[in-house]
This record gives C-alpha cells, sequence and structure tokens, in this order.
C-alpha cells in the first residue's frame, strides 16, 4: 500500500548454472549458495535434447532437496509434454514430499528443438493440447482421491498414494497467448519468458492480476554496463544459435545499479518478481551469484 512506508513485496528466484549436469558436489554448492544468499527458490531447467548440454530437472532438484532446507526448489521449466501425466504427476507428488512442500513445478510446452519430442515419440504439434490436459491430470491425481478421467491422450482409473500434503504450485511458462490463457485458467504463477517489454506489459494488461507474474529474465552484471550488455546479448544468442542484436531488449544487463532499476520496473508494472538466470559460462556462476546477492537482492527485500 503506498504511502504506509512498507515496499511492495518483490521475490527473486534465481536457477542454477546451465550447460547441464554437473557432479553433485558442484550443483550442491551452487543450490546452497543461493540460500545463503537468501533467494526465494533454487530453478534447473531441462530438455531430453538441445543445442547444448541440459540437465534433468526432477531428478537435479531431488537431490537438492536434501541438501537445502529453506529455498523453495522450481522445475524452470518442465517440458510436460514428453511425459505421461500420470507419471509426471508422480515424480512431481514424490519430489514435493522429499522436499517438504518446498518443490514448485515449472511447466512449458518446448518446441524449439522438435528432435526431442520425435525422439520422445511426441508430434510436436499436440504439445499444447497435451500440456492442458496433463495440468488437469496432475492436479486430479494430486488429491489423492480417486480419479477416472477419459481425455485424448490419457485414460486414468485410479488415485496416487502417498499424495502430497499440499499440491505443488504449478508456474505456466511462454510467451503465446495460449500460455496466457493457460496461466490464467490453470496455473498458479505465470513466468513470461523472451518477452520484449511492450509484449510484456500487453500480458500484464491481460492477465490483471489473476494470477501472479514472474518473468524468466537473463542478466548479466559487469562493471562496464556497455560491456555486460554486449557479452549478455553474445551468450544467448550463442546459445539458442541466433543474431545476438535479436536479444539486445530481452536481457537485463549492465551495472549493479542499472539492473536493479530494470529490475524494479519490471514491479511497478505489476510483477510480483522474477527468475533470474545468470548469463555467464558455468565457471563464474558461483563469483556472479554472489554479486547479484550482494548487490541487487538486498534492495528488493521488504523494509518498513
Amino acid at each position: 500500500m503506498k504511502g504506509d512506508g512498507v515496499a511492495p513485496a518483490f521475490e527473486l528466484g534465481i536457477g542454477g548454472p546451465s550447460g547441464g549436469t554437473r557432479d553433485g558436489r558442484q550443483l550442491a554448492e551452487a543450490a546452497t549458495r543461493a540460500e545463503d544468499l537468501g533467494f526465494a527458490w533454487f530453478g534447473n531447467g531441462e530438455h531430453v535434447m538441445f543445442h547444448n548440454p541440459t540437465s534433468s530437472a526432477l531428478v537435479n532438484l531431488a537431490f537438492l532437496a536434501g541438501v537445502t532446507s529453506r529455498i523453495r526448489l522450481l522445475s524452470a521449466i518442465t517440458l510436460v509434454p514428453l511425459y505421461p501425466a500420470p507419471l509426471l504427476a508422480k515424480m512431481a507428488a514424490s519430489l514435493a514430499i522429499l522436499a517438504g512442500g518446498r518443490f514448485e513445478l515449472g511447466v512449458g510446452v518446448g518446441g524449439e528443438y522438435p528432435a526431442e519430442f520425435a525422439a520422445c515419440g511426441v508430434d510436436v504439434r499436440t504439445r499444447g493440447a497435451r500440456t492442458d490436459e496433463a495440468i488437469d491430470v496432475m492436479r486430479a491425481l494430486w488429491t489423492g482421491q480417486e480419479v477416472d478421467h477419459d481425455g485424448r491422450f490419457w485414460q486414468v482409473k485410479g488415485r496416487l498414494r502417498p499424495e502430497p500434503p499440499s499440491p505443488p504450485r504449478i508456474w505456466v511458462a511462454g510467451r503465446s497467448p495460449a500460455a496466457v490463457r493457460r496461466a490464467i485458467h490453470a496455473g498458479d504463477v505465470y513466468m513470461p519468458y523472451l518477452l520484449r517489454p511492450h509484449r510484456l506489459r500487453e500480458h500484464i494488461g491481460v492477465i490483471e492480476q489473476r494470477v501472479p507474474i514472474m518473468p524468466y529474465v537473463f542478466l548479466h552484471v559487469d562493471d562496464s554496463g556497455d560491456r555486460a550488455r554486449a557479452d549478455a546479448a553474445a551468450w544467448v544468442g550463442h546459445m539458442y544459435r541466433q543474431n545476438p542484436e535479436t536479444f539486445g531488449e530481452l536481457v537485463i544487463a549492465g551495472t549493479a545499479d542499472d539492473c536493479a532499476a530494470r529490475l524494479a520496473q519490471l514491479r511497478d508494472w505489476g510483477c510480483a518478481g522474477a527468475h533470474i538466470t545468470l548469463v555467464c559460462p558455468p565457471g563464474q556462476w558461483l563469483e556472479r551469484c554472489d554479486l547479484v546477492g550482494r548487490e541487487i537482492l538486498p534492495r528488493f527485500r521488504q523494509k518498513r
């Protein structure tokens, strides 16, 4: 509320180092560092196959449930159409139990790399419909009640036990109108991804606070703002095998003051937080995480 001396809540979570599965020590060090610095959640993404090495998010987060105690654990994101819905429901429920309710499921339809759909025997053209039906199936199974579902892709009759003490929050990721509709009707959080500022504001207007909005942002901090912006665009362009100039508006990069100002702008537009993916080589991740944790994160803690 304006004028009462309380800053609006704005949560910041962070994704782990890119580049696929590391040994357990490195992964644990990253998650515990994020927890110690006070990030709200630690995220891990996945692909079955991609341009670059990738991890299995659910496997990594299950491991991290045992080495962390406070930080929330987010799959950012799980490619839902590549899984049988009851199997994903079971895996998510088990992880939620292991993590003491700290696990949250980020869902996306994928499609950027059709070869992984072919490898999994899934028609890439059905990815949106599969995701919508899977969310319905998972929510029903997480209640622990008898489910009788006769759908287009899955026929489920039975119950999932043990059910999670509380169902994992579902973060709907994406940038299409279908993703916005999915977030409004079936999600607990909307996580827009690679949206230019004007498009993000359009999506915020459509959602009208019906679900919290937590953008997925690529972020890079450097003493030189110009160098940070050039390096960040080049890194993300390499990741997606596209022209780096395409990503100039799509990353938050600059000095700590520059980055904090851009994040504050997201808050002022109505976002409830942001999921940060650090744009840097894996070997620099801890150093950059410390920098964001020291120089940026404290600016968004609630103060009276």
